[in-house]
């Protein structure tokens, strides 16, 4: 049987009120021209769907940025961007063969998440690397459609 009254779902909303303060404007900024210069190259060459990649790339590095000094940003920054760059390279060099993607993504999901031993910034970058893998790797895979 119901009850008279139903359960209040105020904690579904939570997430989504905003907190007074006041917006980062240079954050976003930031963000704008990482992702619009990738998005800005692929339009002058003519290739603006392959750009996307890029375009979420610089924005995954932009996502890691867990404050602190600046020397610390610029390391976590660098670190995700060599990440994302090496996630590129090997999806590209495995996406051919089924069965050496498989154990490259087995491989490559359990040092992502080893990396998570090392503190919260390094499984960030280890996430954000991860997820530039898989796709990247459904992006350039030629698997025969079974």
């Amino acid at each position: 049987m119901l009850s008279a009254h139903p359960p209040s779902l105020n904690w579904l909303l939570q997430p989504f009120q905003l907190k007074p303060g006041k917006p980062d404007i240079l954050y976003g900024l930031r963000a704008l021209l990482a992702v619009s210069g990738p998005i800005a190259v692929g339009f002058m060459t003519g290739h603006p769907a392959a750009s996307a990649i890029a375009a979420m790339a610089a924005m995954f590095v932009g996502m890691v940025d867990g404050g602190g000094a600046y020397r610390q940003k610029a390391t976590v920054m660098l670190a995700a961007t060599i990440g994302t760059t090496l996630a590129l390279l090997i999806a590209n060099l495995v996406s051919s063969t089924l069965w050496l993607a498989i154990p490259t993504t087995f491989l490559v999901m359990f040092i992502a998440g080893l990396a998570g031993l090392f503190g919260t910034t390094a499984a960030t970058v280890s996430l954000v690397t991860s997820i530039m893998f898989i796709v990247s790797l459904a992006k350039f895979a030629s698997f025969p459609d079974w």
